[in-house]
């Protein structure tokens, strides 16, 4: 079996590290130097992305990216770049990304 890798280094020896754990909390291990981390879901970013139909929509659709640890947090986010964008967003039309994923947007007018 394959060991899931993290996208994170070792602070140690900065080798790749393995992922593992149980439920919400997660464990990323390192091989090399036997080091061991853990984090919960609600230490780890994630990406939540808005896209598709009424997301700031003009002529076409737009689309919403945001870093953070937990939905309330990007709507926060969201709201510091201005309180307007909340009324073009269907708040809970969204996805959150944790894995690696390629994004691609044409322009639109």
């Amino acid at each position: 079996m394959k060991k899931q890798t993290a996208n994170m280094n070792c602070p140690n020896c900065n080798e790749e590290m393995s992922i593992g754990g149980k439920g919400t909390t997660r464990y990323y291990y390192c091989d090399n130097c036997d080091k061991k981390k853990q984090t919960t879901d609600e230490e780890e970013l994630k990406l939540f992305v808005w896209e598709g139909d009424g997301v700031l929509t003009d002529y076409t659709n737009g689309m919403v990216c945001v870093l953070a640890h937990n939905f309330e947090e990007a709507i926060k986010l969201i709201e510091e770049k201005g309180s307007h964008y909340l009324q073009n967003i269907p708040i809970n039309k969204y996805r959150i990304i944790t894995i690696p994923e390629a994004f691609l947007c044409y322009g639109g007018g």
